[in-house]
Order: C-alpha cells, then structure tokens, then sequence
C-alpha cells in the first residue's frame, strides 16, 4: 500500500473534468460522502487492513488522496481507521462549505438556465436542479459520486437532491414532480424504475447538456438537435389547387389560431409517401407570414431519433415557442399515436408514477401552445379515439392529372419533352416529391449529359423510384390505347356510338356498361370518347385495384372515383367482372362487399363511368340494373371486316386487294378489330409481304378463337 501510493502519479486536470466546475462538483461530492453516507462504500480496507479508495478521481478531486500519501510519508497511515479518514473527508468538507456562496455554476450554464427560466418559467429550485442535472450528465465525476449511493427510490432521491443542492425537501419535490415545469416542458424526465442518479434524472438530450454549457444567445439554439426551423417550400400554392376546398377552410382557421393565440390547435394531414405534405405546411406557414419549426426525426449527427426524445422536443418546444407567432410541424406520427396502452409506456418513456399516457397525449392536444400539424403516411396507424381531438383531418392526394403536368413542367425546367410531360402525367402515382428529386439530381449533373439524354436520365430515375415504390414504371415507348385508325363506325354495336357520345356531352355523366367478345373495341371506343369529349381519362384495370388484405380494395376502389371526380376525368373500370360477380354465387363476405362498395360509388359519382367485360353473364343481375345503358360489342360485319382489311393491308404496303381477299374476309365471322391491330404489331418481327400471308395470319387468330370456344371448361 505504502509503496503503491508514493510511485502514483497526480491525476491531470484532463483526467478529471472542466476545471470551471471543479469546485462545484468538489463541493457536491463531499456533500455526497458526508451527508448521504456515500463515504461507506468510498473508503476500503482491503485485506491487509490498509486504507484505499474505490474511485481515484473522486479521492483525487476532493485531496484525500494527497492527505493519505503525506501520512504514509511520515509513516503514520499504516493504521488508520475509515473513521479517521471520514473525520478528515467532513473537515474538508466544513471548509468547502464556508465558501459555498462563492461556489457557482459556470457563467455560461447559469446565461442559459436563467433564458429558460424567463421564457419557461422555472423556478429557483428548478433552475438548481437543472444545472445540477447538466453538470451531472456531462462531468464523469459527479456521476461516479453519484453512484455511490447505488439504488435510489424517489423519495430517496428527492432527499438526495435536497441535500445536495442545499434546497428545502418539499420544493425539490415539486420541482421534480410531473406537475413541475422540468417535466412538463420534456427538459428534465423522473424514471421510477431506475436506480442509478444519471439514468433516473433523464435530460432532454446529450445536446442540450453540452450546449447549456456552452454561450448560447438564442434559447432556441439549445435544442437546436431536436427543433429546426425548416427550409422554404419548392412549390407553389397553386400546386395543390386540388385541394382546393380544404384549404379555403384551413388558411383562414391557421391565420385566426395564430391572432388569437389560441391553445390546442392540431391539424392531421395524412397521405401517401411524396405528395406534399410537408411542402404544404411549409407553403401554408409561408402564407400566414410566420416560422415554421419542425420536430426533428434524428440528432445533427444523422441518428434516428427515439419516440420518447421527440415527444419531449415537442413538449419543450411548445413551452420555448409559447410567446412566438410560429407553426409546429411534426412529421412521421405514426408511433406516436397508434398501439396499444401497453406500447404507450414504452412509447413515452414517461414512468411516472400513476401517469397514464392516453390521457397524457389527450391533454398534450387539448392544450398545446403552438399550433401544431402533425403528417403521417397512414391514418390507420391512429387509434380512433385521437381522430377526433384534431380541428382538422385531411387526406392529402397525389395532385389531378393536369397538376402533374405542370409540376413536370415547373420542376424539369426543359429537360422533359413535352411528349414525355404528357405521358408521365399519367401515372396515378407520381407524387410531387419524386418529380422534384428526380429532377434536382439531374440539373446536378446536366452538362454530363449531352443530346436527348436528359430526357431519359429524369424518366429513368423516376420509373425507379415509382418501381421501389411498388407501382408501375411509366412505359417509355407507351402508345395510346386508341389505334391510329380508328372509326366509330367500324365497330357492330346494336347502338349508334357517335349519338350516344353526343349525349353524353350534353348531360355531362352517366354510367355504362362496354360488354363482348375480346378485342371487340370496347377499350378503343372509350379512350375515342375521352378524345371527343376533350377529358381526360383514368384507367383502372382489376390489378390496378385487387389486394390480398380486407378491406383495401374498397378503399383503392373508393380513391379512383375520388381521383377521377378530382380529375374531371373519364374513369374507366377494365375487367369489370372482377368485382361485380353475381352475389348469389359468394362464397366470402368481401366478395359481397366489394360489389356492394362499387354500386354505392356508382350511384354517388356525378361524373361519366364506363365498365368492360368479357364476361356478362357473370355480373350481378341486379349491379347490371344500375347501369343507363348496356352495350354490346360484337365481331366484325362482314362489310366492316373488308373496310378494316383494305385500310391495313394499305398501311403494309400491299397491292389494292380484289375479289378473292374479300370472299375470303367477309367469311371469317369472328373477326376483331382488335385482330387487325395484332397483326399489323406482328408485322413489326415477322413482316407480312402479301394477301395471301394477311388472310393466313386472320385466319389463325381465328382458330385461336374456336379452339377456346370448342374447348371444355370444367374437370373432367
């Protein structure tokens, strides 16, 4: 003992901490070792019954250490007792406390506990405790000292802090209780099941304790890892034009919660990944004339954040912002307000004694300072009973077909063509976000790119994101389902089809039904009306729509009709039979409810809808009845089928057919205009160089047809 203490150097003042707080973490480890009984486990007798220390820098930081060696010097340290070292540790600590006054935080800690307890309104035991808490979250030392005490219940530690801090028992215990400002602003958390005096006393973040020791001017700046004030928007208001309505309800509510001060303003806006939710809240702060911050989702060094650290950035944002005009964005709410009560205590974090977290949220919403909107991808992760403390729910969609065209437009600024504008506009999926990325990262690198390939780098980026998205890539060569030669009147329908779209012009909606054969023009016949009517036109086919979930396809079949009354759009419904199966054959509950869902969007659509099949007499006979009209698209006359022949046959480069190419023709009685637009796309591959190999290739498609009819259907 003797030798090892004499050959052991002096700890350095790196060592041990910042040399500004010695002398307060000094002062409140002697009040450690003897007023709190930490001195126990702190003075050893090892088995040789020679005195040591169980940390070297406590014993270093308070001289015990330095005492000790003297003694063994002179050799009067071979048989010291604990007693004497304890009487030398309280003689020491008598000195200390003769200068305590003296003995203050840091300038810098107090500037900034002093900002916070002017805007938050901490009191002068909260103030204490705040910095005791710093100090305690960033000094090695007083953590180690504190340890010493080992576990700690929370009247033990509300002792524990009185005593340390010099501070009356019952205003420690309010200051620390969940009714204390410390608490209630998130900045200080009380965890009942921890034992250890850092752990238990839980500050806001890493960040925070450093930059309170720090010079800061702004108070915002100390939060500055969890609360940032976001960027300018890159859109326009007018780029959510279809959302008008909600919006004229939503600008002037924003404006009078921010004159009025009102408490408890929450906005819930939900919507697919991209479509502008953000952009929105920072176009609508931008509109009200105020900051908008912003609820981080991870610290400045790129970590995600946890739930319990963004829930009390909020909490401390909404005391900081109280007296500000300002806008409170949190984002990703999904954890937050979805579960169960059982993963609301892991959620919060907040183990206070006999807080329920529910109710704890309930009264977050109700009585929030700053108005706060809050985005979520899904409004099914919300449990019900929150829904209805918002002002304001809102499902923000991916913007109308014309709206994706001019944000193509806008964003691309000349890389897209305008043939590509107008296909890529048609993807039901392409949310501002991916276009406006997309498009960024292209401008980085433009003078890379030479001759047309701009064009096919900003589709490329954008087909793969669309793809990972799990949605269809934009076609690059996609031609339109309408042919190029395509005549109202070349189609055997029962029904003047010019008439009919006249109609449908003059009273702007209805419902209708397109049934026949395959390849009749059913399809042709609606992109033709679209174009004659001057609308644009949603296509959605069962795959479009169809999920292996309960329930969902309802909701997707609900959001086409909204899309295409947003649109102003022609919605046409494809393989129409997969949803409006005869009911009487159901064997599954859904398969009634999807027949069901599609009939109420029927009947509650006040624009034109169009369904085809193949399949009519599999329809619910009393689904059929809701149509206005019923029409039949059979096989080619034989006079429709010879003016088709001598177009295409014309358009191969083929001598001007005669009477054989006719007789041969007239006598196929299954002939399609969709046959026509087969082989004219098989010539492509396979070039078709006389009548004779024309005739052969309608013939087969023909045979085709037969051999399916003749087929048996069934299991034998």
């Amino acid at each position: 003992m003797r030798r090892r203490l004499r050959h052991k150097k002096r700890l350095s003042s790196d060592f041990l901490d910042d040399v500004s707080d010695l002398e307060l973490i000094k002062l409140y480890s002697l009040r450690l070792l003897t007023k709190l009984g930490a001195h126990k486990p702190f003075i050893e007798l090892d088995h040789a019954n020679e005195i040591s220390f169980s940390d070297d820098k406590i014993a270093n930081l308070i001289g015990i250490d330095q005492w000790l060696d003297e003694k063994l010097e002179k050799n009067d340290g071979i048989n010291l007792t604990k007693k004497q070292v304890l009487k030398v540790i309280q003689t020491t600590h008598q000195i200390a406390e003769t200068m305590s006054e003296e003995v203050l935080p840091t300038k810098e800690l107090q500037h900034n506990s002093q900002q916070l307890a002017q805007i938050i309104g901490l009191t002068k035991t909260e103030c204490h405790i705040l910095e005791f808490t710093v100090l305690l979250h960033t000094s090695s030392i007083l953590e180690e000292a504190t340890d010493l005490l080992n576990e700690l219940s929370l009247n033990q530690l509300s002792r524990a802090i009185s005593v340390l801090l010099d501070e009356p028992i019952r205003s420690v215990q309010h200051a620390i209780s969940c009714k204390g400002n410390l608490q209630a602003t998130g900045l200080l958390t009380i965890h009942s099941q921890i034992n250890s005096m850092k752990n238990k006393m839980d500050l806001l973040s890493d960040k925070f304790a450093e930059r309170m020791l720090s010079k800061e001017t702004n108070p915002l700046d100390l939060f500055k890892d969890l609360i940032l004030p976001t960027a300018p928007s890159t859109l326009k208001l007018k780029d959510f034009s279809h959302i008008g309505e909600f919006l004229r309800l939503l600008r002037p509510y924003l404006k009078f919660a921010l004159s009025t001060e009102r408490k408890g303003v929450n906005i819930f806006i939900y919507g697919a990944p991209g479509v502008g939710k953000t952009e929105l809240v920072r176009l609508l702060a931008q509109d009200c004339g105020v900051t908008l911050y912003e609820v981080s989702c991870e610290d400045e060094d790129g970590d995600t954040l946890n739930t319990s650290s963004r829930l009390r950035a909020f909490q401390a944002c909404q005391s900081i912002l109280k007296t500000q005009k300002t806008l409170l964005l949190f984002d990703e709410v999904e954890d937050i307000f979805g579960g169960s009560q059982a993963s609301f205590s892991n959620l919060f974090f907040l183990n206070n004694q006999n807080n329920n977290s529910k109710s704890w949220i309930n009264r977050t919403l109700e009585n929030n300072n700053v108005p706060t909107i809050w985005l979520s991808n899904d409004h099914r992760c919300m449990d019900p009973a929150f829904i209805r403390r918002f002002d304001l729910t809102f499902e923000l969609p991916i913007p109308s077909r014309k709206q994706r065209e001019r944000i193509l437009r806008e964003q691309s600024e000349g890389i897209l063509s305008e043939s590509s504008i107008t296909r890529m506009a048609d993807s039901e999926h392409l949310a501002p976000a991916i276009v406006s990325r997309a498009s960024s990262v292209i401008k980085s690198i433009r003078p890379q790119l030479t001759g047309g390939k701009t064009n096919n780098a900003i589709e490329l980026l954008i087909n793969n994101t669309l793809l990972a998205q799990g949605h269809k890539a934009i076609l690059f060569n996609k031609t339109g389902e309408l042919p190029d030669y395509y005549d109202p009147d070349i189609v055997n329908t029962d029904s003047n089809l010019i008439a009919i779209a006249k109609g449908i012009k003059s009273s702007g909606s209805g419902t209708f039904c397109l049934y026949g054969p395959s390849g009749t023009g059913k399809s042709a016949y609606v992109h033709w009306l679209a174009k004659y009517l001057e609308l644009p036109l949603h296509v959605k086919k069962a795959s479009d729509l169809l999920s292996k979930y309960v329930g969902e396809m309802e909701q997707n079949l609900a959001a086409a009709f909204r899309a295409a009354e947003q649109d102003k759009a022609i919605l046409l419904l494809d393989e129409v039979d997969s949803f409006l199966q005869d009911r009487r054959g159901a064997k599954q509950a859904w398969e009634v409810t999807q027949v069901n869902e599609l009939l109420t969007q029927m009947e509650s659509y006040s624009g034109i809808f169009l369904a085809t099949t193949n399949l009519v007499n599999n329809l619910d006979q009393a689904a059929l009845r809701r149509f206005d009209l019923k029409l039949l698209f059979d096989y080619l006359k034989p006079d429709q089928a010879w003016k088709l022949y001598k177009h295409h046959s014309q358009s191969l480069g083929l001598k001007k057919p005669g009477t054989i190419q006719q007789h041969s023709v007239t006598a196929m009685d299954i002939l399609t205009p969709g046959d026509f637009a087969l082989i004219t796309r098989q010539h492509r591959f396979n070039p078709i160089k006389s009548h004779s190999k024309l005739i052969q290739c309608l013939e087969d498609e023909c045979a085709m047809k037969e051999v399916g009819r003749k087929r048996a259907i069934g299991f034998i």
